[in-house]
């Protein structure tokens, strides 16, 4: 069934060529410039859709495996760029970068390059306030020097 269909195609633009060459001759063309054109326009075509197809194909790959999804703090190493995604379209990746910039990045580069997790990380950082009332400055730095020595003593925590 499909050859006979592909085979009816082959022959319907034979038929086609075939009938078009003789009027191409009447009006001044020539059958080869023709060709010549139509082949430079279809490669022209072709590189162009090349790039659209694999931001497509990407994307579609970058949402099915999940490992780009909005709110995950990345850096694209190639790029180097570093933010939060924002959103993950059909053919780029929006991020809001740590400048506060939003940028749009093509599938095709976030998929083919180095992409870290920084929302995944072992460490994280902390940065805490604690709120000290009635005590004097002396009390205060005492606190400080103990609460130093128990982050030092603690080797899970790196400083």
């Amino acid at each position: 069934q499909t050859w006979a269909h592909l085979l009816d195609k082959i022959l319907s633009v034979a038929v086609y060529i075939f009938v078009a060459a003789p009027w191409l001759h009447v009006i001044g063309l020539r059958l080869r410039a023709v060709l010549t054109v139509g082949g430079v326009a279809s490669l022209a075509i072709a590189l162009a859709a090349k790039t659209l197809a694999q931001n497509l194909i990407s994307g579609i790959l970058i949402y099915a495996n999940k490992s780009i999804q909005p709110g995950l703090e990345v850096e694209l190493v190639n790029r180097k760029l570093s933010g939060i995604v924002d959103k993950v379209g059909w053919f780029h990746t929006e991020m809001c970068l740590m400048e506060g910039v939003m940028v749009s990045v093509p599938n095709g580069e976030v998929f083919e390059g180095v992409v870290l997790n920084r929302t995944a990380r072992r460490t994280r950082v902390v940065d805490e306030e604690i709120l000290v009332s009635n005590a004097s400055p002396q009390q205060i730095r005492e606190m400080i020097t103990s609460i130093e020595r128990l982050l030092e003593a603690n080797e899970k925590i790196f400083q």
